[in-house]
Formats: structure tokens, sequence, C-alpha cells
């Protein structure tokens, strides 16, 4: 029975250690997955998202997106699009989001892909505008 056990723990182990060399893509940013920030009305939001990959793997495109827009800006090509001109890309997965307004409270996302990966790996912050109707200020 002991034998079998140690059996079980060796091929479990052998399996931890084969799923964490096939991981892709490392999160770097000390930002928590679904941290909520807050940004006083007006001002500028940086998404602290960075990321490593691992093995040379490339990155194929990157989105940005939000529970109210959708996606709203991506990064193929080494080419950065996005549908406003308040959003601006800072490298890695960093993005800024300037003027922001009341609207723009709401939970955003990236999305990374890699080249020749089924997978694709993500991160969340929730975004809370100070400064907006019901929190008391002007």
């Amino acid at each position: 029975m002991a034998k079998d056990c140690t059996s079980i723990l060796r091929a479990v182990r052998l399996l931890l250690l084969l799923l964490k060399a096939t991981q892709a893509l490392r999160w770097t940013s000390v930002a928590h997955n679904g941290e909520n920030s807050l940004i006083c009305k007006g001002g500028n939001f940086t998404f602290p998202w960075t990321y490593v990959t691992e093995n040379d793997d490339k990155i194929t495109v990157l989105f940005w997106f939000s529970d109210k827009n959708g996606s709203f800006a991506s990064y193929f090509a080494d080419t950065f699009t996005s549908s406003s001109s308040r959003v601006t890309y800072n490298g890695n997965a960093k993005m800024t989001l300037s003027g922001v307004r009341e609207e723009d409270d709401d939970t955003y996302g990236v999305s990374i892909r890699l080249y020749d990966k089924a997978e694709s790996f993500e991160k969340y912050a929730r975004l809370t505008v100070v400064g907006k109707n019901g929190f008391g200020f002007a």
C-alpha cells in the first residue's frame, strides 16, 4: 500500500513540474486580479499590468476590454489601436486612461494571446471613480 502511495506522489510531482514548465506567461504586476482602484474624476489612471513570457514565447495580440464597452483597444503586429483618444499604451500590458469620467467607473481587463498557444491569459481590475454622483462630492 505504501509503495502505491509513493508511486502516486511521484506521478503527481512530475505532473506539477510539467505544468509549471509549460506555463508560457507569468504576471509580474503587483496588482491582484480583480483589485479595486480609486481614481478622482478628471485624473489619469494607469492599469499596472505587466508580464514576462517564458521560453521566448511571442505575443500574438493584446486586447483591453471593459464590462460596459467590450473590447476597446488592442496591440497587434507592433501597432496599438483604440476606440478612444483617451487611452494610451505604455508598453507590456500597461494602459493609461486619461481624463477619467463618471462613465469610466467599470471593471477592466486585459487578455493576452501567445503565438501557437490555445490559451489566453487575463487580468482584471475594478476602477471606481471618486467625485461622481453618489459619493457625496461636488
